[in-house]
């Protein structure tokens, strides 16, 4: 899930705009806890529709790891949300994780005897370490989109996508693959196995009356096979 700032001319304040206010605000808790419900909520609402296998992934700042009510606030969602836990992934990115990697890895461990699910957010871009997988109890990591960029033309970029993969796959990691935007990274990431590819090529973000449009169109494409 994917907040957005709408302007009222109809454009729209970036994230990495926004973001960094709500943190130096204060207000960036109570954003993630908002914007946690409603991830949770509309998920709901998609399994109502039929969709009974979908999960919903939503980040999760430095800050809101260091919020004692965030265990809390976890907890609360099947009751304020009707959706199971089992449902829920939490992404948390290797800069955010490595902050405090001793208080993360307790909280972690606490979300995942919650039922909920760990992915681990642009692995590759900061302190990269496969030693760290063997620590960190995670159900799915994220091979940031600036190794994706060049899996066609830069055979370094594609060879350290294939190992990730692999050795993701070795350990039962489920590998998602961002900012995939053309047909050749489809098809040399389908050669490599990677489980969900992620990017502009399938689509672009969308809102909730767009996304369920998208879905519905899926699952009748599906039953016409």
């Amino acid at each position: 899930m994917l907040v957005r700032w709408k302007r009222e001319d109809g454009t729209y304040v970036p994230p990495s705009e926004f973001i960094p206010i709500a943190e130096d605000s204060g207000l960036i808790n109570k954003l993630g806890e908002w914007a946690l419900y409603e991830a949770c909520s509309f998920n709901q609402k998609l399994i109502s529709l039929g969709h009974t296998d979908l999960r919903v992934s939503v980040n999760v700042s430095t800050t809101q790891l260091q919020d004692n009510r965030l265990i809390k606030i976890i907890k609360s969602i099947p009751e304020k949300t009707g959706m199971d836990l089992k449902h829920l992934e939490l992404e948390i990115t290797e800069s955010v994780l490595m902050n405090s990697l001793e208080h993360n890895l307790e909280l972690i461990n606490q979300i995942k005897a919650l039922g909920a699910s760990i992915a681990l957010d642009d692995f590759g871009t900061g302190y990269s370490s496969f030693n760290y997988l063997t620590q960190i109890p995670i159900d799915t990591l994220k091979i940031d989109k600036s190794f994706i960029d060049g899996i066609c033309s830069n055979e370094k970029d594609r060879y350290i996508a294939d190992s990730i993969i692999s050795l993701a796959h070795k350990m039962h990691i489920s590998v998602v693959a961002e900012g995939v935007e053309d047909v050749n990274q489809l098809e040399i990431l389908q050669k490599q196995f990677c489980d969900t590819l992620q990017g502009y090529l399938f689509s672009k973000p969308v809102n909730n009356i767009d996304f369920i449009d998208l879905l519905e169109k899926s699952k009748k494409a599906l039953r016409k096979r």
